[in-house]
């Protein structure tokens, strides 16, 4: 169990690593458009693309680490006014919440993914 656990670990500071870099190409793109409007060329089409794909999947990949790490947002205001076995069901019960809501979006994901291969239906961009 406990190299279960390391392996899932290992896996979340991946997914983040790879959100740290969609951050840094984020920058770098920005930059590099920029510079190539002001120079007067059009920048390339793939530069925007890629921007919103980062956008997109730097948010999903290192959000669970953020979960988990409780670095995220979130607000104590009733929590903290629970008593502490209460608080911890209560925190147990949004994790699970969590999953479930994961599990059916991930489910959507799988089946549009699906439809748009069966119909050939692919994202064409400038």
């Amino acid at each position: 169990m406990q190299a279960l656990i390391r392996t899932y670990t290992m896996f979340l500071y991946l997914m983040a690593g790879v959100a740290g870099a969609m951050l840094i190409w984020l920058m770098v793109s920005v930059i590099v458009s920029v510079a190539m409007r002001n120079a007067g060329i059009q920048p390339f089409a793939w530069l925007f693309t890629s921007s919103e794909y980062a956008l997109l999947y730097m948010t999903m990949l290192g959000a669970p680490l953020l979960a988990r790490e409780k670095g995220h947002v979130h607000i104590e205001l009733v929590t903290a006014a629970l008593p502490e076995a209460l608080r911890r069901v209560v925190s147990r019960a949004v994790a699970v919440f969590c999953v479930l809501v994961c599990v059916v979006l991930a489910w959507k994901g799988v089946e549009l993914v699906a439809t748009n291969l069966e119909r050939n239906d692919y994202a064409v961009r400038a």
